[in-house]
């Protein structure tokens, strides 16, 4: 007899089903509550004859803020059931369905593109192929202010022409998985970790321009046709959205390039694309504003946007070591990070006690998305000279990691000694809110606010902390 969920159920004697969430091609997902860690969880029960087991296993070696996080896979009654982070969301396509008439502004398309670009490279950097990417597996959270990727690999697709019986939506393909389908993909051959980022390039496309990159505005043609097509080709990202730079849509459009060897080769080579081509804003040290690269003071709290000799004072080193960190930092500030990394290393070779060549090494690996390998290098800057910019930067890496509990332990380094440093309170409220203690969370934007009164980002977690724990007012 086939094992019955339902609202009231309890499996494992753990987890206690709440309510469903949704049915998928691959399964029912239900909402529930983990009684032994105390946490929401999602849980979604594939059908019999599915990879599920194997996929999940994969997946669960995955922990980063951008992808749902697949915490154990059981094995009942022949089925599998996947026990997942509860994400307080929508999957995109829904959110773009609720705002059709609206859309995205090109600030909230960018920051969704590049949580995604992010979240990606960690899976590819770890060997995992998603193969399913679309707005149906990416869960927007307006509440965390995030995008996540979900369900990787648990899609298999058959070759030849696949069936599309659902209706014409408003982004003009008809929905499904074969609207997102690499060339390659769609005629049957090999898929490598180029066939994400060709459907991530669709989807990217898409949040700018609300068009989908392979449509026949005659409707003579599907999507899927004209994307296995030698002859058709997209017309350019910029060319439907001239607000975008023309880096932000070169990068658009060679994520969609049919041939994949003009493609990037996977997605850690587009983020770092991506990050170059977005990256034109300073950001303050004090409040965390993001400010014009022209700027020099903050437009927020009117604080002096930090120079590498504001960076540097107190921090000695041989000239040569110096003089390489300075260029380096130069490179950063033209958003060069590969470049600008290049002269970190080879300061720390001239000398290997510099804890800014460390400093800016980490942060550099960052603003990549090389989270663990930014935690190393910082940690040598801290074991050097326990600077407060270096605990804020480890610290967030930590927390794109989901190492929340280390990260708090850095942003609360760096706020004791610069108590009055507003960017860190925020980093720390992001973590604290992630981690449900609204309280706590709550405590730091009332500082924030004391000394910023009109902060948009404090002013923001105010409203959405007084959700979860009522009006306590300020």
């Amino acid at each position: 007899m086939a094992l019955v969920v339902k609202e009231g159920s309890v499996l494992q004697e753990r987890y206690l089903i709440h309510s469903r969430l949704g049915t998928g091609a691959f399964g029912i997902v239900w909402r529930a509550h983990d009684q032994k860690l105390r946490r929401d969880v999602a849980i979604k029960r594939i059908i019999a004859g599915s990879s599920a087991l194997e996929e999940g296993q994969k997946v669960s070696k995955l922990n980063h803020a951008n992808v749902v996080h697949v915490y154990e896979v059981l094995e009942l009654d022949g089925d599998s059931f996947l026990i997942m982070e509860y994400v307080p969301g929508v999957s995109l396509d829904q959110f773009l369905m609720s705002i059709r008439d609206e859309w995205l502004g090109e600030t909230q398309a960018i920051s969704i593109i590049g949580d995604c670009l992010e979240g990606l490279s960690h899976a590819h950097d770890n060997g995992v192929v998603h193969r399913d990417l679309k707005p149906g597996n990416i869960m927007f959270s307006d509440e965390l202010e995030t995008a996540k990727l979900m369900d990787f690999g648990l899609a298999k697709h058959k070759t030849g022409e696949p069936e599309e019986t659902q209706s014409q939506s408003v982004f003009g393909a008809k929905s499904g998985t074969p609207s997102y389908m690499s060339p390659e993909q769609a005629m049957g051959d090999r898929l490598d970790k180029s066939t994400d980022v060709f459907s991530l390039g669709i989807v990217a496309h898409l949040l700018l321009t609300k068009r989908h990159p392979y449509i026949d505005l005659t409707g003579l043609e599907s999507t899927f046709d004209l994307i296995k097509s030698d002859e058709f080709e997209p017309e350019p990202t910029r060319r439907i959205n001239a607000k975008i730079t023309h880096a932000l849509g070169d990068v658009i459009d060679r994520m969609l390039e049919k041939r994949r060897e003009n493609r990037f080769s996977d997605a850690r080579e587009a983020y770092e694309a991506f990050k170059l081509a977005t990256s034109r804003v300073r950001n303050c040290h004090a409040c965390g504003n993001e400010n014009d690269e022209s700027n020099n003071f903050c437009g927020a709290c009117g604080e002096k946007l930090l120079t590498f000799d504001d960076i540097s004072s107190g921090l000695t080193a041989d000239s040569d070591a110096e003089a390489l960190t300075k260029e380096g930092f130069a490179l950063a500030n033209q958003y060069k990070w590969v470049d600008a990394i290049k002269k970190y290393k080879d300061a720390v070779e001239a000398d290997s006690t510099y804890a800014l060549a460390y400093a800016n090494w980490g942060y550099a690996l960052n603003h990549l998305g090389h989270h663990k390998e930014a935690i190393e290098v910082l940690t040598k800057a801290i074991e050097i000279s326990e600077h407060f910019a270096c605990y804020d930067y480890r610290g967030f890496a930590y927390s794109k990691l989901r190492e929340n509990e280390k990260a708090l332990a850095d942003f609360d380094k760096a706020i004791e000694d610069q108590p009055n440093r507003i960017g860190f309170r925020l980093h720390r409220i992001h973590v604290l809110f992630y981690m449900e203690r609204y309280s706590d969370a709550y405590e730091d934007v009332i500082q924030v606010l004391k000394r910023d009164p009109q902060n948009t980002k404090a002013l923001h977690f105010k409203s959405r902390i007084e959700k979860h724990i009522g009006g306590l007012g300020l």
